[in-house]
Parts: structure tokens; sequence; C-alpha cells
């Protein structure tokens, strides 16, 4: 576990100096396939659980992947691809999160595929389905603080609203 952090933080130091036109991100693969993204804009900090993998976005909310569901981290620069790679990237679809501003973001959905928050107990507390764009969106002003999971048709992870 320890060896897994120390490369991590390695490469996150080998990536520090990329051009300025490019996107990094963090990929977490899980063992199902589905992939989950996370800008290095939103300063992700990962930590380590007995069962869980934790991600901090914004300083303040934590996404958790169980242990036994994660397969690897990766990163990643948009912007530097040629433009033949790129093709085949755009037509790989990965969901991407963000939780900022009080809001839950999600891009790279399927068109129309449902989207539901659940709270720990499994009662829904809000529900929707990706626009035209495959965009979603949810205010989370009026829910409490606690765990919360994500699923949509692709991808199911957790978060921690404070």
């Amino acid at each position: 576990m320890k060896k897994l952090l120390f490369m991590l933080l390695l490469s996150l130091g080998t990536i520090t100096g990329a051009s300025a036109d490019t996107v990094q991100k963090l990929v977490v693969t899980k063992a199902d396939g589905s992939v989950v993204k996370f800008d290095f804009s939103d300063a992700p900090v990962v930590s380590f659980t007995s069962t869980d993998v934790e991600i901090k976005v914004g300083g303040e909310n934590a996404i958790l992947f169980p242990l036994s569901d994660y397969a690897k981290f990766t990163f990643e620069e948009e912007g530097i691809l040629p433009d033949e790679v790129a093709e085949v990237v755009e037509e790989i679809r990965a969901e991407e999160f963000k939780i900022e501003g009080g809001n839950i973001r999600a891009w790279g959905l399927e068109p129309g595929s449902p989207v539901t928050i659940y709270s720990l107990d499994g009662k829904p507390v809000a529900s929707g389905r990706a626009d035209s764009n495959g965009d979603f969106s949810f205010s989370l002003s009026g829910v409490n603080a606690g765990i919360y999971i994500v699923k949509t048709s692709k991808t199911t992870f957790k978060f921690l609203k404070k």
C-alpha cells in the first residue's frame, strides 16, 4: 500500500511540468473496466482506509471507492494527442464527475441515461437523466451532510458531503 502511494506521488511530480495548454487528469479504473476522471485543477487528494480508496476534491468533498472495486490509477494529459489518436479517444467516452460550488456535475454519460443519488441506507435522494449532451447536474444544497452513492449506467461511487 505504501509503495502504491509512493508511486502515485512520484507520478504526480513528473507531470507538474506539463504544457499550459493541456489538462492533466487522475484516472481511476475500476475492476469492471469503468473509468472515472478527476482534473488536477480540482486538486484531488488520494488516501486509503482499510476498506476504501478516498479521493478528496475541492478540499472538502470526498469520493470513496471500495478497494475491491479498484483496479488502477493512471494519469493522462488531454490536448496533446495526435489527431488520429484523439479521434479514437473521443469514441471511448469516460464518465467524469466534479463536485463544486454545492453541485455535483457529471459529463460523458450516455445521453438520456439515468443518474440516481442514494443515501447510505439505500433511499433515493435525487434522480434524473443525462441531457442530450450526456451532462447531468444536481444541487447538493438541500442534502444533509453524510455519505451518498451516485449510480449511473456505467459507474457507482460514494461521496462525502460535509
